[in-house]
């Protein structure tokens, strides 16, 4: 059985499919990639100090890939002259890849990049968190896992769009005072 509604000749159905379909293009869902900062500190590695970097192109409560790491800064080692900061992970080979997004946050990750022998990087790897220049054998270095690394969102989640809001302001009234004229007299049929 099809209801319809119909007051003045105006059929209410066509109107609240109209307004649906208005909502829908004034608001397209848009999954949009989140980036993040990271950083760790030596704790047990040849060098001090702490690495940071970026990694861009998450997408929100999932688990994928990294569209790139980037590694912004690290401590001085000897011999890295062929890498030189900032170091880009994109062309190199990549043995795991896989981060976790909860919520606008990383919960869980596991990355591991590295290059023809001349440097590498770990992320939660085994508990192992650790930038190298492996010619020299130099790194920094802890087995904080990942409760040692610091991840900072650099964009946040997206939310809905003002008028998506708006259009929910403006039509629930609307509905509410036909469905309240449609009982003063005498019911919907």
């Amino acid at each position: 059985m099809r209801v319809t509604f119909r007051t003045r000749g105006l059929n209410m159905s066509a109107l609240l499919a109209a307004g649906l379909a208005l909502a829908a293009v004034a608001a397209p869902a848009r999954a949009e990639l989140l980036d993040f900062t990271f950083s760790f500190s030596n704790s047990i590695g040849t060098t001090a100090g702490t690495v940071t970097g970026e990694i861009e192109g998450l997408a929100d409560n999932s688990t994928g890939a990294a569209g790139d790491v980037i590694i912004e800064s690290a401590p001085a080692m000897e011999n890295d002259s062929e890498l030189g900061a900032p170091y880009d992970t994109a062309s190199w080979t990549k043995i795991y890849d896989s981060f976790t997004v909860t919520d606008g946050q990383i919960t869980a990750v596991d990355f591991r990049a590295a290059t023809n022998g001349a440097a590498g990087l770990s992320l939660d790897v085994n508990g192992l968190d650790n930038f190298t220049v492996s010619e020299n054998i130099q790194s920094v270095t802890t087995f904080g896992g990942f409760a040692a690394i610091t991840f900072t969102p650099l964009n946040a989640p997206a939310s809905p769009e003002p008028g998506t809001f708006a259009m929910a302001a403006l039509a629930l009234p609307a509905l509410g005072s036909w469905a309240w004229k449609k009982r003063q007299a005498g019911g919907v049929k």
